[in-house]
């Protein structure tokens, strides 16, 4: 009789998780509950909501509650999320101490300046110094907060109409349109399109590890085209450019593909410990006049139908090369 009343319970206990899993229902008593681990979990948030509905996981048999009408602020800015659910365990739901073991946020379109902060509050030492270079952009996309293990967080979205201080006496980087993703201590960046002043930016990845502070592991593999005069005037670019052009030149004209593939090592400030290099730069189709001695047309030396590539392999330069020149 024992047996049967025992099954009898089971099996209503089971159609009724069931039903929770398929349906699921809508409460304010964890309210208070999930509002503070929330706020606990991300010291300087706010977050309200009007109720909470409840269903069952049944991959994991854990209980998701998803926030109806959430509202949410990081240190006094909001930020729109479209959506925030967290996860908890199903037996803890019946207890008094409820054990969290994550939360996800969508993020709906925001000013990236906005989110910075929240950002930083992951990781302060490494990105401070990466996030300071960030001058406007808009960020959307999804956090997944992980509570029983901190450092197991993952952030993905795409950033639109970036603009970037990529390094001193260079152009900002400007109209970057990006996906990325950050997991654990990865940070990947595929780069759709932007622009280096007159240049283009095109297909790049960049990818970031941290894992060790004091041996953070950067890579890039950077695709940029233009023209050939722009690169020759930038300041950063003298050395190569003084290699390969005479000095007084006039008229500079070609097309330009740049391949910066770069691996780098740092320490938590980004001062560079060691660097290597597989980067090409290549141009086609150019030329220039170049004057001998006055600027006459007996002096003149027309140069055209140059087409070569310089390659930085670590710290060797090596260009190679054809040109046509002619005094007519």
């Amino acid at each position: 009789m024992k047996l049967i009343k025992f099954l009898s319970f089971l099996l209503v206990f089971i159609f009724i998780l069931f039903l929770i899993s398929i349906n699921g229902f809508s409460t304010s008593s964890l309210n208070t509950t999930v509002k503070g681990k929330i706020e606990e979990r991300l010291a300087g948030s706010v977050i309200n909501f009007s109720d909470i509905k409840i269903s069952l996981d049944p991959s994991t048999f854990a209980i998701n509650a998803k926030l109806n009408d959430p509202e949410f602020s990081f240190k006094n800015k909001k930020i729109e999320v479209k959506n925030v659910s967290t996860q908890l365990d199903l037996v803890s739901i019946f207890q008094d101490e409820k054990r969290f073991k994550s939360s996800f946020l969508e993020l709906g379109k925001t000013d990236i300046l906005t989110l910075l902060p929240l950002l930083r509050d992951f990781n302060p030492n490494v990105y401070q110094t990466l996030s300071e270079r960030i001058l406007s952009g808009t960020l959307e996309g999804s956090a997944s907060i992980d509570f029983e293990t901190k450092s197991n967080n993952l952030f993905q979205g795409i950033i639109t109409d970036l603009t970037v201080q990529v390094y001193e006496n260079v152009p900002y980087a400007t109209n970057i349109n990006a996906e990325f993703e950050y997991s654990n201590s990865d940070l990947n960046i595929k780069v759709e399109k932007g622009k280096l002043s007159d240049l283009n930016i095109v297909k790049s990845k960049i990818s970031l590890n941290h894992k060790d502070l004091n041996n953070i592991l950067i890579n890039t593999n950077i695709s940029i085209t233009g023209n050939v005069d722009y690169l020759a005037n930038l300041k950063e670019f003298k050395k190569i450019s003084s290699e390969v052009f005479p000095a007084g030149i006039e008229k500079l004209k070609g097309d330009l593909d740049i391949s910066l593939s770069i691996d780098l090592k740092t320490d938590s400030s980004f001062a560079i410990r060691d660097i290597k290099s597989q980067s090409t730069i290549k141009v086609s189709d150019a030329g220039f006049d170049f004057y001998v001695k006055k600027k006459n047309d007996a002096n003149r030396i027309i140069v055209s139908q140059i087409n070569f590539i310089t390659e930085l392999k670590n710290k060797n330069l090596n260009t190679k090369g054809k040109f046509l020149a002619n005094n007519k």
